[in-house]
C-alpha cells in the first residue's frame, strides 16, 4: 500500500468525527474492519490520548477481521510514522485514491484523457 491515504491520520474529537470518517471510508471504498460499527465507535480515554483515524496493516492486525481504517488511539512511536491531516485533505487523498465520478460525461473525459 504505497497510497499516501495509508499514512496518513486524523484526529477525531467526538463520535460525529467518526460518522464523518466512516462516510467517507465508504463512499470512496476504502478498507476498513469488518466490524465497521465498532472499529468506527469513539472512545474517549481516561488519559487524554488522541484519537485518529488510522489504517492498520495485516502485519500489525490481530486477524483478518482488523485490517483497514479505523478509530482508536496510538501509540506515540507510532505517530512518527504518519501524516496528520484534516478530514478535509483525507478527504481529497480518498478521492486520488478511488476517485468517484458523477456522470458519464466525466468517466468519458477522463477515458479520453488517458487514449
Amino acid at each position: 500500500m504505497e497510497h499516501p491515504i495509508f499514512k496518513a491520520i486524523v484526529t477525531m474529537y467526538d463520535q460525529a468525527d467518526c460518522d464523518i470518517a466512516r462516510e467517507i471510508c465508504e463512499r470512496y471504498e476504502l478498507p476498513v474492519w469488518n466490524n465497521i460499527e465498532l472499529g468506527f465507535d469513539y472512545v474517549d480515554y481516561d488519559d487524554d490520548d488522541p484519537i485518529y483515524l488510522h489504517y492498520q496493516t495485516k502485519e500489525k492486525a490481530d486477524d483478518n477481521d482488523h485490517i483497514g481504517f479505523y478509530v482508536d488511539n496510538m501509540e506515540e512511536e507510532d505517530i512518527d510514522n504518519y501524516n496528520i491531516v484534516s478530514m478535509e485533505e483525507f478527504e481529497a487523498l480518498a478521492e486520488d485514491y478511488n476517485p468517484q465520478f458523477k456522470t458519464i460525461e466525466e468517466i468519458l473525459t477522463l477515458f479520453k484523457q488517458n487514449i
